[in-house]
């Protein structure tokens, strides 16, 4: 791998963040730039994540910065996201790769205490992982759980007048769950079983679902290269489960 799909993602976080770009249409456009199915898996985890998580990466760096937190470059800001967020949240990611990546990264921006800078955060947040999670686990409740599951302050306030701490937390970690990545097969084109035994050959682990007969769930990657299925050959896969699971007549609506 080449790695560019930092580059990318850097690049999509910050017109997401700073010229309201669409997650989902800058996403498709740089996914076609990328050959690699790993990379375009990475690509996808990480924007989603970054953004996901954006409250927690944000309150991580601002606890280990020097510099204000308003003050940081915005590419700078994003390289650190992406950074933080793989070194908590991607196991299969080793840290110090992670680190030399970001530094290598904010080198283009031809400013070497940029590149420093980034190197000191990230290096920082692994030393001090464990300090930093007793500092939230001691802040006031609703900051702590803003923080923790990257919710706004006002939206806690919000469920917290229908439902106790634990429902609370039980709500935010299922909101923060990331759903099934489920397709269908088009049996006209293809069937089920031979799409899942082309996956299993290009190393995608699936599996077919529970209550759809063309379902099919990925386990093991959140993007797929769909060119040589060809694009009528799958399709998304809610409508065909919610047709299984309920029996309507031709003329009624689901709403």
């Amino acid at each position: 791998m080449d790695y560019k799909y930092r580059e990318f993602a850097v690049d999509i976080l910050f017109e997401i963040n700073n010229k309201d770009g669409y997650s989902n249409v800058l996403l498709n456009e740089y996914m076609d730039k990328i050959n690699n199915i790993q990379e375009r898996n990475l690509l996808n985890i990480t924007v989603n994540g970054v953004l996901e998580n954006k409250i927690y990466l944000d309150w991580i760096i601002k606890e280990l910065s020097n510099t204000k937190f308003q003050k940081i470059s915005k590419k700078i800001l994003e390289i650190l996201r992406i950074g933080i967020y793989q070194i908590e949240f991607l196991d299969n990611i080793n840290p110090k790769i992670v680190v030399y990546e970001s530094v290598e990264e904010a080198k283009k921006n031809k400013n070497k205490y940029l590149s420093k800078f980034v190197n000191g955060i990230l290096r920082s947040f692994i030393r001090q992982r464990l300090e930093l999670k007793k500092s939230m686990e001691r802040l006031e409740n609703n900051k702590y759980l803003s923080i923790k599951y990257s919710f706004p302050i006002s939206f806690i306030e919000k469920i917290q007048k229908e439902f106790d701490i634990k429902e609370i937390k039980s709500i935010l970690e299922s909101l923060n769950k990331r759903p099934d990545f489920t397709i269908r097969s088009n049996s006209t084109l293809i069937e089920r079983d031979e799409i899942i035994k082309i996956f299993k050959e290009k190393g995608i682990e699936s599996k077919k679902t529970k209550y759809s007969v063309k379902g099919i769930n990925i386990i093991n990657s959140d993007f797929l290269s769909l060119k040589n299925l060809g694009k009528r050959s799958i399709k998304p896969g809610i409508r065909r489960c919610i047709s299984n699971l309920f029996k309507y007549e031709v003329d009624e609506t689901i709403l």
